[in-house]
């Protein structure tokens, strides 16, 4: 997987669910941070630790990836690009 950090004040769920209806799958990382899991929830105030948590999302990314494969994520990338620009 390739982890980019979405400079975008919409959710990252949106970006994802966007890249997935261009044939894109992609997930959260590190999600959640270890300080929100039930064990340490409320021990720790880690706000860059959440902000940064809250921006991160996987792209698809292995070693034999086609040039169609690659394609279809750059323009999806791009289209998302235009679209959070709205």
């Amino acid at each position: 997987n390739f982890v980019v950090t979405a400079q975008t004040g919409r959710p990252i769920e949106e970006l994802s669910t966007f890249l997935g209806q261009h044939g894109v799958g992609s997930r959260r990382y590190f999600w959640p941070p270890l300080n929100q899991l039930e064990l340490y929830a409320g021990r720790f105030d880690l706000p860059v630790t959440d902000d940064v948590c809250s921006r991160l999302l996987c792209l698809p990314l292995w070693s034999r990836m086609t040039d169609e494969q690659l394609a279809v994520i750059t323009a999806a990338i791009h289209s998302a690009d235009i679209w959070l620009a709205e």
